[in-house]
């Protein structure tokens, strides 16, 4: 009995080695990059990425470069896997006719014959299974954004007042900015304590305010980037409501604006634009969160380059 198990160890032991140099020789020529949970990353995964990203776009990277970009490659390969593996934990359903579908809707956004996209695709060396890959990694990610992201942080509209906040920062010119202006003695303070406590449908009001100052003040309509003063111009350019205060010094006076509107002046077109514009950024925050908690909950370890 002895004997029969010391040949029965020897035979197992000689089984897995031979499966170990197997199995070493199959990835001779394409080491492990990365692991997923239980998925794998390859050299040659890696190394079918960069050649399609370099033929595609004419790159001639320096070694440096190549690094980088092959890092970044890697990066998006994983995403891609965790992707993979959520769709599978949430049970969605994409159809090899889902992807066919995808595929030509490619050819009729461009008004190509069928199949230009694949041919296309092919010359670059990606294959028909890989392309259905990238394409099925691509409806599912849509997939995901609809039925999970969205409804999670919503599609959180952008406001007036963060429209107008972007645009004010980083287009002064393209906001117009009205109120009024009021410089007391500082020794004359009680007027300022007097505009702080009255209501502030009054403090839009010429009669009104003259009412309360015993002062007409001066009327302000121009763009942001003309105000002089910074610290009206710095409130005023991230004033989230209207009408507010702002106090500042000017030698021995008190200075103080009334904002009482604040809008941009440029197109609805190019508001839009920009609305879009911010839409994406937010929408993009939320997106790259959902995957940096996809990350947390996946061991993912990763190789040298």
């Amino acid at each position: 009995m002895k004997n029969f198990l010391k040949i029965l160890m020897k035979k197992l032991v000689s089984i897995v080695f031979s499966l170990i140099i197997v199995t070493n020789i199959c990835i001779a020529g394409s080491r492990i990059l990365a692991t997923v949970g239980d998925d794998i990353i390859t050299t040659n995964d890696l190394e079918k990425r960069y050649v399609v990203l370099v033929k595609t776009n004419n790159l001639v990277p320096t070694s440096q470069e190549i690094k980088a970009i092959k890092l970044q490659l890697l990066h998006s390969l994983i995403n891609e896997k965790i992707i993979i593996q959520e769709a599978k934990r949430l049970k969605i359903n994409i159809t090899d006719q889902d992807i066919e579908e995808s595929i030509e809707n490619i050819d009729r956004n461009q008004n190509l014959p069928k199949g230009s996209f694949f041919k296309h695709q092919e010359q670059y060396g990606i294959s028909k299974k890989d392309l259905k890959e990238q394409i099925y990694v691509k409806l599912v990610w849509q997939k995901i954004l609809v039925d999970v992201i969205f409804p999670t942080y919503g599609q959180d509209s952008v406001s007036d007042t963060d429209l107008n906040e972007f645009i004010a920062h980083n287009h002064p010119s393209s906001i117009r900015i009205k109120g009024f202006i009021y410089q007391f003695n500082k020794e004359n303070l009680r007027l300022l304590k007097k505009l702080y406590k009255a209501e502030k449908g009054n403090l839009c009001d010429i009669k009104k305010l003259k009412n309360i100052t015993g002062f007409i003040p001066e009327k302000i309509n121009s763009s942001l980037k003309d105000i002089k003063n910074s610290k009206v111009k710095q409130v005023a350019s991230f004033a989230k409501e209207d009408p507010i205060i702002v106090t500042t010094e000017k030698g021995d006076k008190v200075v103080v604006f009334i904002l009482c509107e604040k809008e941009p002046t440029i197109s609805e077109k190019e508001l839009n634009k920009i609305r879009e514009g911010l839409k994406d950024k937010k929408m993009q925050l939320y997106t790259e969160h959902y995957l940096k908690n996809l990350k947390k909950k996946k061991p993912i370890k990763i190789n040298n380059i």
